[in-house]
């Protein structure tokens, strides 16, 4: 939930592109936002400022580029989905780099080095792909999201090149990191992410608009009718 908050922070100095929404669910979505303040209230919020206050930022610092270039397999494959091979080809140098000379991530030679590619999910392939957006849904713990981009969270899970090489108690550690990710993300945005959640008259209309304004501004801010065609780019067009 924590990464879906800072999304929704990040909106917030974005330009504004369509309020519309489709959201057919909405009784259903406010029940689970309301389950999802409270997760926070109760234990995302105090564990992630327990977290962040008893342990170093040079420690905190180094599981978070360990669980970041734990994504990188993630971003090459949706870069090759998106016909994006130049950033592909960057981002298998940068897991390349910080998987060896960085210590299995912990530290990060490439970026020193000027090497890293876009980041990327499938949600944003399927959009490539010209998929629209769908109906808006808030899902337990990760928060906003669109029948889209939530299908592509779980292809992003089905489709991650490390899953079948991490086995037990290594996998432990994987998950452990993305998780602490999210708790010091948590805190840093603390601000204006319960400025949103606990501030608002109606936290869950601010975060639906925050949320789509900036997913859709990160994709470019495009009509969500227009396909573009990812591999224009090898043959041209007439």
């Amino acid at each position: 939930m924590a990464l879906a908050f800072v999304l929704v922070l990040l909106g917030i100095s974005t330009p504004l592109y369509s309020q519309d929404a489709n959201d057919p669910f909405e009784t259903m979505n406010r029940r689970v936002h309301g389950v999802n303040i409270a997760l926070d209230k109760s234990i995302v919020r105090p564990v992630s400022f327990a977290y962040v206050g008893n342990v170093n930022d040079g420690l905190r610092q180094m599981i978070n580029n360990f669980a970041e270039n734990l994504s990188v397999p993630g971003d090459i494959v949706n870069n090759v989905l998106q016909g994006e091979f130049q950033s592909g080809l960057q981002n298998t140098g940068k897991f390349l780099i910080n998987s060896t000379l960085g210590f299995a991530g912990l530290g990060t030679p490439a970026e020193d080095l000027g090497i890293g590619g876009d980041e990327s999910d499938f949600g944003a392939t399927l959009h490539r792909w010209g998929v629209g957006e769908g109906f808006y849904v808030e899902l337990p713990l990760f928060g906003p999201s669109t029948s889209r981009d939530a299908t592509g969270k779980l292809v992003d899970w089905v489709l991650n090149p490390l899953a079948p090489l991490i086995e037990p108690p290594v996998n432990y550690y994987t998950t452990s990191s993305t998780i602490a990710k999210a708790m010091d993300m948590r805190v840093a945005y603390a601000g204006a992410i319960d400025s949103v959640l606990y501030d608002s008259i109606d936290s869950y209309s601010q975060s639906k608009l925050i949320y789509l304004q900036t997913r859709r501004f990160s994709l470019g801010g495009r009509d969500e009718g227009v396909y573009d065609d990812p591999y224009e780019d090898l043959y041209g067009t007439e």
